[in-house]
């Protein structure tokens, strides 16, 4: 359910080239579908989601390079925009103290990064010190779709019987930069356990055509999904999720998923760390450092560990019950109400 509508307009300056992944876009559109507020969306040059946008009613602007915000400032200053969310690590902390000065500001954070905005999210599985004044930090506050909150009570409703490994999905991201998914699927072609593949894959990314080709020729039975904007149905429907450490393995512990991880982006890997420690995920290591036959190794040992499996399940279920997005639009909107002295 969203939230009733205001006139305090929201600006997201969102990092949406080709390269940037899938995953910031991703929790952004979960953040605003619950605020339920007017939102324009400021995206880098070259960005493939307006066609998305245009889909679903929302206005976009696209800025010059992808380091400004030259476009979103001049909409806070016509009085358009009252309030920004930044999602981009590219965005100058200049052009950050500039709106900071001019509107309600709110910054998601990957790391413990410094806090440059009245307000910051760390919408992962990081824990952070609870002191910081308006951060919002952790599991409890994932930005995942309404779809995850729905596959998550699915989940837990349902006996599941973790026996033998019968069907892995391997999604490293839209645009999948290092073919990350045609390193694992051989990695996977090797394994002494017999299992279905599900590949999930973009049709902008870089390698596609290379990984279609691959698919055909695979021994095991595999399959390819493109253009997949939601996975949490697919998530329930397999036994273990091959992932990089982004937003994909916080959707996987909601859907008490298994899952392997190999983070390519800097970014994501302390959140594969945290995930092992936490009992969610296994980190085949950083993916530049990986050999395909260890990552095979690897597979067979959690093919033949089902008890593993299924602590991974519950935890996941107990860390993350998708209502994170909820919870974030419900504390932003009041900071926001706070600031603007309404």
């Amino acid at each position: 359910m969203t939230l009733k509508h205001s006139n305090l307009g929201w600006g997201v300056r969102v990092a949406s080239a080709p390269n940037a992944g899938a995953g910031h876009m991703r929790r952004c559109l979960s953040l605003v579908a619950a605020m339920g507020r007017p939102v324009t969306f400021f995206l880098d040059p070259g960005s493939s989601w307006t066609g998305m946008l245009d889909n679903i009613g929302i206005p976009w602007v696209i800025e010059k390079t992808s380091n400004d915000a030259d476009r979103l400032m001049q909409s806070v200053q016509s009085n358009e925009i009252q309030n920004i969310l930044f999602d981009s690590y590219n965005i100058s902390s200049t052009h950050v103290e500039e709106a900071t000065q001019a509107a309600f500001c709110v910054e998601l954070l990957d790391t413990m990064r410094t806090m440059r905005t009245q307000s910051a999210i760390s919408a992962g599985l990081m824990v952070c010190d609870a002191s910081r004044h308006n951060h919002l930090c952790g599991p409890t506050y994932a930005l995942l779709s309404p779809q995850y909150g729905d596959a998550h009570n699915l989940a837990r409703l349902r006996t599941r019987s973790f026996g033998k490994l019968d069907r892995v999905l391997v999604t490293m991201g839209g645009y999948d930069s290092v073919n990350a998914t045609g390193f694992i699927l051989a990695a996977l072609d090797q394994a002494s356990a017999n299992f279905e593949m599900t590949v999930v894959l973009g049709p902008q990314a870089l390698h596609f055509e290379e990984v279609r080709k691959q698919v055909e020729q695979m021994n095991k039975p595999t399959g390819l999904v493109t253009g997949a904007q939601d996975l949490s149905q697919l998530m329930l429907d397999h036994d273990l999720v091959m992932v990089a450490g982004g937003v994909t393995l916080l959707e996987a512990a909601c859907c008490g998923t298994p899952a392997i991880t190999l983070p390519f982006a800097e970014n994501q890997i302390g959140q594969a760390i945290e995930a092992e420690r936490q009992g969610i995920a296994v980190m085949a290591g950083e993916f530049k450092n990986i050999q395909e036959n260890d990552l095979t190794a690897l597979i067979d040992v959690i093919a033949l560990d089902p008890k593993r499996r299924q602590r991974m399940r519950d935890k996941g279920l107990n860390l993350i019950d998708g209502l994170g997005s909820k919870r974030v639009a419900e504390a932003l909107l009041q900071q926001s109400k706070v600031y603007h002295g309404s």
